[in-house]
């Protein structure tokens, strides 16, 4: 069974700057070492100073079935329904606004959407269009503006800078639309579609394994975390380096898959067939890798990751948290949840100091029936349970998923002792 686990790091992030194309590990970031089985349990009143939980109300009124992306701009929230194929666009209370639902080959519709984002100095909404591709851009009321054309294979990008994109390949490699030098995970081009850089080459021994599953907005740049070394780039208009490399201890894939280095750049199949056995050799054993879901926010980093089989220790999905303390000595542990007994979530963005995540209605009924039998012993629960049937009836399968705010707050103003925490519901 396929099991995931959270991480929270709090450390002194050191910048170096280091040009990726050239030597990319040159500066191996940040070395974070991770204990998966005896991670020192920490409170999560120590890095969050409370939930709030966003209501999107009923499916029968606006039906979201899915969040995969969702961006923040001042009181406003613009999600995408990867399985609806809709963006959505709510108020930050969770009230409806409305909503680009438009399936069609004509110039203000989209066959396949797989991105959007948006341009707060143009008042700009971007959308990638797959299916019939191009890059529809519209206002913030969803009325056409243009079109251009979608740089070759690529399905996701980020506007980390005026007329400045990074796409993100997704793994899809097609060597027929992009040259080889620019058959690279991530792209920068400008609004034209000129290639301004390229980072982490597919194309090349070192990088064989290094297509990331995942790339996340990280204040003016992006986050992607390789698969198998567990090494978190960051990249933005100037440059690409590796910033964190996360060790497992003996959970690390590590040298095992070596020889993937020896193979020479120009022998793509050969690379590729040594990529798929590399991945499908760790799955015999239990390895942590795949991180993904990667969020700074001050000096905390929050990022998941795959463990490969399942184990006595990942059953409930275990989160971990790493942080800096006041005198400088890195800790790792496992958080309890002492703020709320509601749900974390799934991760979604961060946004002024807040980790947006979101939580499916089966997900928080669960919760809730669980609750309900452990109060019988503690009842202390009964106000939480409250709290959480207030967002939801139990026998209502009409509820659209709910958004939940983790709100963070940094080390030095920690109080350990402080116990009134802020959880509110909406």
């Amino acid at each position: 069974m396929k099991k995931f686990i959270f991480i929270l790091l709090t450390l002194n992030i050191v910048v170096l700057f280091v040009e990726c194309m050239n030597k990319p590990d040159q500066y191996k970031g940040e070395e974070l070492i991770v204990d998966i089985i005896r991670g020192k349990k920490l409170m999560m009143s120590d890095f969050s100073s409370g939930i709030n939980y966003i209501s999107l109300g009923k499916s029968k009124d606006n039906m979201v079935a899915s969040i995969s992306k969702l961006v923040k701009v001042s009181d406003t929230l613009y999600f995408f329904d990867e399985k609806t194929q809709i963006i959505h666009k709510y108020t930050t209370k969770g009230d409806y606004v409305s909503r680009f639902d438009r399936i069609g080959k004509g110039p203000n519709e989209c066959a396949v959407i797989s991105d959007f984002v948006i341009d707060t100095i143009k008042n700009r909404i971007e959308i990638i269009d797959v299916g019939n591709p191009k890059i529809l851009t519209v206002d913030l009321n969803w009325n056409y503006i243009s079109k251009r054309e979608k740089p070759g294979y690529l399905r996701n990008f980020e506007l980390i800078a005026p007329n400045t994109y990074i796409y993100y390949a997704s793994n899809y490699i097609d060597p027929i639309l992009f040259k080889k030098d620019h058959s690279a995970n991530l792209i920068l081009t400008d609004s034209c579609n000129r290639i301004l850089k390229t980072y982490l080459p597919i194309f090349h021994k070192n990088y064989c394994s290094a297509a990331p599953n995942q790339m996340v907005r990280n204040n003016d740049g992006v986050l992607v975390a390789t698969p198998l070394s567990n090494k978190i780039y960051f990249a933005n208009a100037l440059e690409c380096y590796v910033k964190y490399h996360i060790n497992f201890n003996g959970y690390n894939v590590g040298k095992k898959f070596d020889y993937l280095s020896k193979i020479e750049d120009d022998d793509i199949e050969k690379l590729t067939n040594a990529f798929i056995g590399a991945i499908e050799e760790s799955n015999k054993d239990t390895y942590a890798t795949n991180i993904t879901n990667m969020f700074e926010v001050g000096n905390i980093l929050f990022f998941q990751f795959f463990l490969s089989k399942d184990k006595e220790y990942s059953k409930n999905g275990i989160y971990i948290v790493v942080r800096n303390a006041l005198l400088g000595k890195t800790q790792v542990g496992i958080p309890e949840n002492d703020i709320d007994y509601g749900l974390f979530g799934t991760p979604l963005a961060m946004f002024d100091d807040t980790l947006y995540t979101v939580i499916y209605p089966h997900s928080l009924k669960k919760r809730v029936s669980q609750l309900t039998k452990s109060a019988t012993k503690n009842p202390s629960l009964i106000p939480h349970i409250e709290k959480l049937n207030s967002l939801v009836d139990k026998n209502d399968e009409d509820l659209n998923p709910i958004i939940a705010k983790v709100a963070f707050k940094q080390p030095e103003t920690s109080q350990k002792n402080n116990k009134q925490l802020n959880t509110t519901y909406e």
